[in-house]
């Protein structure tokens, strides 16, 4: 039969909970040209889902409501199914540890540390860190630069960070062997039946998504901070690069792979902004300002599995 007059109801539901919990120190320090500050925080969140529809075509003309008399969809894909439900449930946590220094705003310095925990992953790769560090230096403080650089240079500064930085996938239970309960139908008329499978295969080498962060950058300000430069060069390194629905050979009973660990990535750029503010300024009511922005970036595929 046809597909015409299609109706469908379908209903779905989310709940989640979160909590956090924070600590900060700040010491005292009898040199007040010594600053710092500490935090370390807690996270957690657990959500739970639940959905259902219930399809029917060939109703009358008029009829809308799919618990009316008409043809029952027998179409195993999961956008055409006549009924289908879905669950789903998931934890994560995180905590993450901040610690900055800096000495008479000259010399900054910053660590962080963060671990996180998320149950799409198996147990030997559901925790995983992720360090970073940065520092700046306002050479334009050092009095070896400040007595030779012209008064009309405000700012001069210098700064780095380094980081990694993780992702996990957006499905739940793939840890787990899961069953469709409606995967297909067999017979005819009357006779017709319905047959389960197992749908996915168990995924318990997936391992989160890191990429790794450098970042070079200056500051160079003239006028008070009335014109501003600030330049970045960054490159990145993606390892474990995750992706979805990734095919396999059907030799192995299945046709794709949910989530897969496919490849790595680097992703080179650099940015300039240049900024002027109140550079023409006519009375107190009139002023203009503008800006200018360029910037260049490359991503490249260093391996994928094919």
């Amino acid at each position: 039969g046809g597909s015409y007059n299609l109706s469908t109801s379908s209903e779905s539901n989310r709940f989640k909970i979160g909590a956090e919990g924070k600590l900060t120190f700040t010491p005292h320090f009898n040199n007040e040209d010594w600053s710092a500050m500490a935090l370390l925080r807690y996270q957690m969140h657990t959500s739970k889902s639940n959905s259902q529809v219930v399809r029917i075509y060939e109703l009358p003309s008029g009829i809308t409501s799919p618990t009316a008399i008409g043809a029952f969809p027998t179409s195993t894909k999961d956008t055409e199914k006549g009924m289908a439900s879905s669950t789903g449930r998931s934890a994560d946590e995180n905590i993450l540890f901040n610690a900055h220094a800096s000495y008479k705003s000259k010399y900054s310095l910053g660590f962080s540390m963060r671990i996180d925990g998320n149950s799409k992953f198996g147990p030997s790769h559901k925790w995983a860190a992720f360090p970073g560090i940065s520092g700046r230096w306002n050479i334009i403080d050092e009095t070896f630069i400040r007595s030779w650089m012209p008064e009309v240079v405000s700012m001069l500064a210098f700064r780095a960070s380094y980081g990694i930085n993780g992702r996990a996938p957006t499905t739940d239970y793939l840890y787990y062997n899961k069953y469709d309960t409606s995967a297909g139908y067999y017979g005819s008329g009357t006779g017709l039946a319905q047959y389960g499978s197992v749908d996915g295969m168990k995924l318990d080498d997936l391992r989160w998504e890191k990429t790794t962060s450098i970042n070079l950058g200056g500051n160079l300000n003239f006028f008070e901070d009335r014109l501003t430069i600030d330049f970045d060069y960054y490159r990145k390194n993606t390892s474990d690069l995750l992706m979805t629905n990734v095919k396999i050979p059907t030799s192995t009973g299945y046709g794709s792979l949910s989530w897969y660990n496919a490849g790595k990535m680097t992703n080179d750029g650099w940015e300039l902004n240049i900024s002027g503010k109140d550079f023409i300024k006519v009375g107190k009511k009139f002023s203009v300002s503008a800006s200018f922005n360029i910037a260049q970036n490359v991503n490249n595929i260093k391996e994928m599995d094919e």
